[in-house]
């Protein structure tokens, strides 16, 4: 998925193209069997950030990755469609990481049952201190399994 389209720092938003994205997405889980799975790959993934340190500018609030109403319909179509999506998988912060989207009002960071699963892999290239990574997993009979973070040492 393109959800650079949908990204909060995306100033040249096409609102349409974004639009066709969000309805293609819901168009293909909608008509999707009950015994069909996907993996939702990205680059941006949805969700919250805590920003850096050192830039206060928004008083330290957690932000969103997308637009906040392609936020909304991200999670909603996650939500209606989680017995078909095996796996959302993203990479924008550069860091191996597994997160989860909570069915609270705030976001992720409440107690109770994970809405899905999202994989953050690491990126090749370090700008942002880390060691270059990447991960692997298998796809075996509709199942997820084996999910392994590769790193590179820098030094």
């Amino acid at each position: 998925m393109n959800t650079l389209l949908w990204s909060v720092k995306n100033v040249k938003l096409n609102k349409k193209d974004a639009d066709d994205m969000i309805s293609w997405l819901q168009t293909t889980l909608q008509s999707a069997g009950q015994n069909d799975k996907f993996i939702i790959n990205s680059h941006i993934y949805a969700g919250e950030y805590n920003s850096p340190a050192d830039d206060m500018s928004d008083g330290g609030k957690p932000q969103t990755f997308f637009e906040k109403n392609y936020t909304t319909l991200f999670r909603d179509l996650m939500i209606t469609h989680k017995n078909k999506i095996l796996l959302v998988q993203g990479a924008h912060t550069h860091f191996g990481d597994v997160r989860s989207e909570w069915g609270t009002p705030t976001g992720m960071w409440d107690a109770g049952d994970a809405n899905y699963a999202l994989l953050s892999t690491p990126a090749i290239s370090p700008v942002f201190g880390n060691n270059p990574g990447f991960t692997t997993f298998d796809y075996v009979d509709g199942k997820i399994s084996n999910v392994e973070y590769t790193f590179l040492d820098l030094n």
